[in-house]
């Protein structure tokens, strides 16, 4: 296992070092073009000056560091199938992996994850649209003969946001990667995701 995974990082290190000469040749050659192009004995002459290839480096140094920290960012996120189920019906979420992710239930100490909502809907017949602050949430979902008994409200902290509370609920049941975990499901009115990779945060 351990020479396969050495062999996949060498062919990861070669890879990158071929698309970055790549996309490096491809710059230079651009901007080659821009300036101009000579003719000599029927083939064509790219004159590149210092200031090009300076200014080449320069913009395919930027677009790969600019790739490559995106791709950085997906690697480190663990993102889990969610599977939450409630009065026979399941929705399947993919739920990213929060260490510093402490909500729980000050009652019960039973932890939560958080779902946005609107992933949540087909769990929830007879839910009003519209309805956003956590109490009237709360309200609407208590109301609801199937979810008696199964709501609550929930205080967290986040950084940037400062304190407030989350309408939460207990689902029949819950399970993350397959693994059934005992939690609450808060319930998020607005997206988590500003890229739309996860839709709850475990």
């Amino acid at each position: 296992e351990i020479s396969e995974c050495l062999v996949g990082s060498e062919m990861c290190i070669r890879d990158s070092f071929l698309a970055v000469s790549a996309a490096f040749g491809g710059a230079v050659w651009a901007a080659s073009m821009l300036a101009g192009t000579d003719a000599y004995g029927g083939q064509v002459y790219v004159p590149v000056s210092m200031r090009v290839l300076v200014l080449s480096f320069a913009l395919c140094y930027a677009a790969v560091s600019l790739v490559f920290r995106r791709i950085g960012k997906r690697a480190e996120r663990e993102i889990l199938p969610l599977v939450v189920t409630l009065g026979g019906k399941s929705v399947a979420l993919r739920a990213l992996r929060d260490t510093g992710n402490g909500l729980s239930d000050p009652v019960s100490g039973r932890s939560a994850a958080v779902a946005e909502l609107e992933a949540l809907r087909p769990l929830l017949p007879g839910l009003a649209p519209g309805v956003t602050d956590p109490a009237a949430l709360c309200e609407a979902l208590a109301a609801l003969p199937y979810l008696a008994g199964r709501i609550s409200l929930l205080p967290y902290s986040a950084l940037g946001t400062g304190h407030g509370l989350i309408a939460a609920l207990r689902p029949d049941s819950a399970e993350v990667s397959g693994r059934r975990e005992d939690i609450l499901i808060g319930l998020s009115p607005a997206p988590l995701s500003g890229d739309g990779d996860y839709d709850a945060i475990i």
